[in-house]
């Protein structure tokens, strides 16, 4: 069961995708009495061009020597609910031992977090029922 099974008639307010980039922390903040995170999207490693990936004449000279310099990405969305969702907030920071297990991109390049979450109201207590279980190297 996803944490989306767990809502009862409340309002959802989404959060739009952002970029953390290094030296950073992703911060999911729900303010209103008995809101939750519910975590949308997560991914870790050099997406694409934007704020925290410039792009430039060394980019683009390094892409051509190493396509695999940009576009590398793990999806971490599996580890950011186990850490994140059903609780009314949470904090990682970039960088992260954790999402580092992921190792989508040669070690040398410098990865972000891009997320986004949810604020759900009226939720049950998922935490109890929600198994999660979580390893870097399965892909489901």
């Amino acid at each position: 069961m996803g944490w989306a099974g767990c809502i009862r008639g409340g309002d959802v307010a989404a959060e739009q995708l952002s970029e953390y980039c290094n030296m950073e922390t992703f911060r999911a903040r729900c303010r209103q009495g008995n809101d939750v995170v519910v975590m949308e999207t997560a991914s870790f490693g050099r997406m694409r061009v934007g704020r925290c990936i410039t792009s430039d004449a060394y980019l683009t000279a390094l892409q051509q020597l190493d396509p695999t310099s940009l576009g590398c990405s793990a999806d971490v969305l599996r580890y950011m609910d186990r850490v994140c969702s059903g609780r009314p907030s949470c904090d990682v920071g970039v960088p992260n031992p954790d999402l580092y297990a992921f190792r989508p991109c040669p070690a040398s390049l410098t990865v972000h977090l891009e997320a986004s979450y949810s604020c759900a109201a009226g939720m049950q207590h998922c935490l109890d029922s929600a198994s999660f279980t979580y390893s870097p190297f399965t892909e489901t």
